[in-house]
């Protein structure tokens, strides 16, 4: 640990690694063992191998904050270095545009994005993605109608894909058309596993179309998917209120 905060990574992972060995699974200092091996590699520029050492940690302490940052900061520059390097090589292909529309967005750019991922569609009309964006990008700026339009063409290049069929519902609705709305979200809910907003938007659908148990059930569903969501949990007992 004192070589790593002296900025001698390397040494700081011979004697790491050697801990590692040495110390067994169940020792009290093995969490420390763990994070400071992670972080050391990260600092090697070792980012998958240190991300195994910081998981390693997170299995037995899920809560542990220090080791939760350092895994999603890690992750997030991953993520943006690979990001990155697609667009430096190809940015004049529609993966470059699409890539720039992801930086453009996060930086706060809405229209430059709008522009960008309608450029990658240009460039290659098939791609899968960019029609996602740019429907999700407009119902934001409260055009479900333009939105709408944008999600069809995803959806008729992939009918199935629960993220065109998740904005193209809430375009629907938008639309006051509740039921068109109902088998989109219908394809969303099955096909999202970590995601309770599909969930809890059929659980709403299925309500404005007085079918309180399957509104219910898909309540019960985004409550799943998301325990500590208080919306999940309100939207639950509205439910389940008498009428």
């Amino acid at each position: 640990m004192c070589l790593y905060r002296v900025n001698n990574f390397q040494e700081a992972q011979v004697e790491l690694e050697r801990a590692e060995r040495e110390v067994p699974s169940d020792d009290p200092g093995r969490d420390e063992v763990d994070y400071w091996l992670g972080a050391t590699l990260i600092a090697l520029k070792q980012p998958l191998a240190g991300l195994v050492a910081i998981e390693r940690l997170l299995v037995r302490r899920g809560s542990r904050l220090d080791a939760l940052e350092l895994a999603v900061q890690t992750y997030a520059d991953l993520g943006s270095s690979l990001w990155n390097r697609v667009a430096e090589r190809s940015f004049e292909s529609a993966a470059g545009h699409e890539i720039h529309g992801h930086a453009l967005e996060a930086e706060g750019n809405v229209e430059g994005a709008l522009e960008a991922y309608r450029n990658s569609q240009a460039l290659d009309p098939r791609r899968m993605g960019p029609g996602v964006a740019i429907g999700r990008l407009l119902l934001g700026q409260g055009k479900p109608a333009e939105a709408r339009a944008a999600l069809d063409g995803e959806l008729n290049l992939n009918p199935s894909d629960p993220k065109a069929c998740y904005y193209a519902g809430l375009a629907a609705v938008q639309l006051g058309d509740i039921s068109k709305a109902a088998p989109l979200l219908e394809i969303a809910d099955r096909w999202t596993t970590y995601d309770p907003e599909p969930a809890m938007a059929l659980a709403q659908v299925y309500l404005a179309l007085d079918k309180h148990d399957e509104a219910a059930a898909a309540a019960r569903r985004a409550q799943t998917l998301a325990p500590a969501s208080g919306a999940a949990r309100e939207l639950l007992h509205a439910i389940q209120q008498p009428k």
